[in-house]
């Protein structure tokens, strides 16, 4: 069994148009992802 684990951590801004409260103005969040992939086997790739 294989297993690729990644893990990224990132911030990003948005507002929200069309939106009355404080949110409506540009604002960030930070975001953590992870992503994990499993096989059981590898192709000639590896």
């Amino acid at each position: 069994m294989f297993e690729l684990s990644v893990k990224a951590e990132f911030s990003a801004a948005h507002r929200l148009a069309g939106y009355a409260g404080p949110c409506a103005r540009c604002h960030g969040h930070n975001w953590e992802v992870e992503v994990r992939l499993r096989g059981r086997d590898l192709n000639g790739l590896g």
